[in-house]
């Protein structure tokens, strides 16, 4: 039984030596194996992956609460990463971008 990275388990039962040997090209397969699926699902994600606009001050944008969709103004990006601050009404709120809507 082999382990990761082409390693033997240690055992009590004689074995070969040609089974002592590491088997290198088969963590090469692997290692090879995963870098082909992650740029095939990285292919397919992309297809339908869209870039977000950039949105400018004073944009009409639209935040989501409990109650449903809010109509809001953009102000300015967050300190925070993936968030922006909104004019919802007389107040200024940091929203997620999850949350927000163009």
């Amino acid at each position: 039984m082999q382990r990761l990275m082409g390693r033997r388990t240690r055992t009590l039962i004689p074995i070969t030596k040609g089974l002592r040997k590491h088997q290198v090209d088969q963590t090469v397969r692997l290692a090879s194996k995963s870098n082909d699926y992650r740029c095939k699902q990285k292919f397919y994600y992309d297809r339908h992956a869209k870039v977000k606009e950039d949105l400018k001050p004073n944009d009409a944008v639209r935040i989501k609460t409990p109650t449903g969709w809010r109509p809001a103004e953009y102000v300015r990006k967050s300190a925070y990463p993936r968030s922006y601050i909104v004019k919802a009404g007389e107040v200024d709120v940091s929203i997620g971008v999850t949350r927000l809507c163009s």
